[in-house]
């Protein structure tokens, strides 16, 4: 019995976590996976050409080796190396998100949505997410920005725990209701 791909990239990904975590390189295992998803995003084909039967092996290694030799941990050599061997190449994106899962929350690091409905500029943004980390706890807030006219004014910063919402659109939706009571 195989396991689901959200299990098998679960367990290799707390697995890589602590043998990271117990050789003190966890933040070079952390580039070293963020350089090889951008790979993958870069090339969209990418985990279908190493598990498609009809592309030949010597360009198969030829691409593995590339990422072997561009990752600075014998961990994540390893995984790779362990990945191909086994035809699962096509875990390493979801191998990788999920051990970035466990590395932010070992970190303390909160990822948020930010909509608002213009353009802030890096200072307003640092501000906000010194205001965020303070208000949910985290030691570092990593916003996405999105402008979204249709809240009129205001913003909204959403995480997985917290939702702040400071929108026009949203006061006057509370408003409504209170007028309709």
């Amino acid at each position: 019995m195989s396991l689901d791909k959200v299990t098998f990239s679960k367990r290799y990904a707390k697995a890589l976590f602590d043998l990271l975590k117990s050789d003190n390189e966890l933040d070079s295992g952390y580039e070293d996976l963020q350089s090889i998803k951008a790979v993958f995003e870069d090339n969209p084909s990418l985990s279908s050409v190493l598990s498609d039967v009809s592309f030949s092996e010597t360009n198969k290694e030829q691409l593995i080796k590339s990422m072997i030799d561009n990752a600075s941990s014998k961990y994540i050599q390893n995984l790779i190396k362990v990945l191909a061997g086994s035809d699962n190449m096509d875990k390493m994106v979801s191998i990788i998100d999920a051990f970035v899962d466990i590395y932010d929350e070992y970190n303390n690091i909160v990822h948020a949505d930010l909509i608002s409905a213009v353009p802030l500029d890096a200072d307003q943004q640092s501000k906000l997410k010194a205001a965020f980390a303070a208000r949910t706890g985290a030691k570092k807030v990593v916003l996405n920005s999105k402008v979204d006219a249709s809240i009129i004014g205001g913003l909204v910063i959403k995480s997985s725990d917290v939702i702040f919402d400071g929108s026009v659109k949203s006061k006057l939706n509370r408003v409504k209701q209170l007028l309709l009571k």
